[in-house]
């Protein structure tokens, strides 16, 4: 078992170095997408290299119950699956500005009449 670590680590670091044109820094920051971290899992990786992936480039897959469930069944590990349920919650949205109280309305309105000369003078 840890020979087959150990040649999946040996491929992983040849397929870094020996691809040319591959930008590694770019694509470790790009979300991963679940064909990829299947090929993770697949790999054998220790959990806690998957789980620092997930957590720095995020995903770029729903982490819904479907995919919980195809992860689980390609191997994936309860810290592996806590990290997809994490990074793939949906993100609270962005709360709408609040509507202006009246105080800022008639804080407006006395900034209009101010500047405009003659207007509200009676």
């Amino acid at each position: 078992m840890r020979l087959h670590r150990m040649s999946a680590a040996v491929v992983v670091i040849f397929l870094l170095v020996a691809v040319p044109g591959w930008d590694r820094s770019s694509a470790a920051d790009e979300p991963l997408k679940e064909a990829s971290l299947q090929v993770l899992l697949e790999l054998k990786l220790d959990d806690e290299v998957i789980v620092a992936r997930i957590k720095k480039a995020g995903l770029a897959f729903a982490g819904d119950e479907a995919a919980l469930q195809r992860l689980a069944k390609s191997g994936a590990s309860d810290a592996v699956l806590s990290a997809v349920r994490e990074v793939g919650a949906p993100k609270p949205a962005p709360s709408a500005a609040p509507a202006p109280t009246e105080s800022a309305r008639s804080r407006h309105r006395d900034a209009e009449t101010t500047a405009r000369p003659g207007v509200g003078a009676a």
